[in-house]
């Protein structure tokens, strides 16, 4: 998150990186669920949180078309 916002990376790779975590990151949560581990389901929760911010956070700077390139 840090470097994503410090950087203002907006490449492609970020946002495919970012949006097969929330995939990732909700799987786990479901699978945490279901075996009823609040460990896991507090870990795939703070992770689809971060990830979805990030998500949000590139989309939202390709949609308004700054682009930053890559330090």
């Amino acid at each position: 998150m840090y470097l994503l916002y410090t950087r203002k990376s907006t490449n492609l790779y970020s946002l495919v990186f970012s949006l097969v975590n929330v995939i990732s990151s909700s799987l786990w949560i479901t699978y945490g669920y279901q075996i009823h581990d609040t460990p896991l389901l507090v870990r795939g929760s703070s992770d689809l949180l971060l990830f979805t911010i990030s998500a949000v956070y590139i989309i939202r700077n390709r949609a308004t078309g700054v682009i930053h390139p890559e330090v």
